[in-house]
């Protein structure tokens, strides 16, 4: 089964704070990553991925949990 996994960067308005997403997932799907410019050595934030997609068991706990509504997952 292929799933995808969308994440709103721009509403996600303080994943270092919130981190719903991450603690709710059975699967650990999701990670906090640093933003980091091309042109720069320093990370101007961090931001929540679904970087182990290929475990989402489609518990759809990330989706109803967010409260900014900024994750979308597809079957």
């Amino acid at each position: 089964m292929y799933i995808k996994i969308k994440i709103d960067n721009d509403k996600c308005k303080n994943p270092g704070k919130c981190m719903k997403c991450v603690q709710v997932c059975q699967a650990k799907v999701f990670l906090i990553k640093p933003i980091i410019e091309k042109k720069s050595a320093y990370a101007k934030g961090i931001e929540i991925k679904a970087v182990f997609k290929d475990l989402c068991n489609g518990g759809m706990e990330c989706v109803e949990i967010c409260p900014e509504q900024c994750i979308s997952v597809e079957f």
